[in-house]
């Protein structure tokens, strides 16, 4: 069985739906994990551009933001988690991870590297940061 030889990232065809980023060192970047958003930036790019390395960076809810938990149940429920708003800087001690273009169901989508593409890790491009209080 033949596979498809692309000779850079840009060669891929994009899903409009959901398009892959493709990133430069120094791209502010994000990861969803589960439905936690975590803030990063690309520090190495390899493979023709098929290989991104970010490390992570620190975020923290802005002055005066406070999340409003309703007493109940297991945990409690935080009724305004989707309108604070976080301070995210640069980390340079922050956690280092490789992620790798890969194709899973049908589209490419970036994964950490020596993991399944399963949609439940990914990075894309724009920094931003969420914190799930409910989950």
């Amino acid at each position: 069985m033949k596979t498809e030889q692309h000779e850079t990232i840009a060669d891929l065809p994009q899903n409009e739906r959901y398009p892959y980023g493709v990133f430069k060192v120094g791209d502010k970047v994000h990861r969803n994990f589960y439905s936690d958003i975590s803030p990063a930036t690309v520090i190495e790019v390899k493979r023709n551009g098929r290989e991104v390395t970010i490390r992570y960076d620190k975020f923290d809810l802005k002055e005066g933001q406070t999340p409003n938990f309703i007493k109940g149940g297991f945990a409690g429920h935080c009724t305004n988690q989707r309108e604070l708003e976080y301070e995210i800087s640069k980390d340079p001690k922050g956690e280092v991870t490789t992620y790798t273009l890969r194709k899973w169901r049908g589209r490419y989508v970036w994964t950490a590297k020596r993991t399944n593409p399963d949609g439940r890790m990914e990075i894309a491009q724009g920094w931003k940061a969420f914190h799930d209080y409910n989950f």
